[in-house]
């Protein structure tokens, strides 16, 4: 499951792709529809959990304190995955002390995820 905040919409398509292309499934389903509105915002929410629970591993794209933490969403998946022992790689800066518990990974980029990915034989 790839976590990031909604303006990174674009960008994680193409991560996704690329992770896809090495053999990585994504089931980031939030990737492909438009943002949800009113009473969607409930579904889409619960579709969210349920795309993290069926996934072998969060991969949560974090920001710089210049971009700011914004709604945090991708927080609470974050907090969703801890709470189901679900495996966490975080690219990027750990934005809060959750994301420095011993158990998440952390990566600087794209490139090292990959390396990550490969170095435990994920793909």
């Amino acid at each position: 499951y790839l976590a990031a905040r909604w303006a990174r919409q674009a960008e994680m398509r193409t991560h996704r792709d690329l992770l896809q292309s090495v053999g990585v499934e994504v089931t980031s389903s939030w990737l492909d529809v438009a943002e949800a509105q009113g009473s969607d915002k409930e579904l889409g929410a619960q579709l969210d959990l349920h795309d993290v629970s069926r996934s072998d591993i969060l991969i949560s794209f974090t920001e710089t304190e210049e971009v700011g933490y914004n709604t945090g969403g991708r927080h609470v998946e974050l907090g969703y995955a801890l709470a189901n022992s679900i495996p966490i790689i975080v690219v990027g800066p750990r934005e809060n002390i959750f994301y420095h518990l011993s158990t998440i990974k952390q990566v600087s980029d794209i490139n090292e995820l990959i390396q990550l990915l490969k170095e435990h034989k994920i793909i």
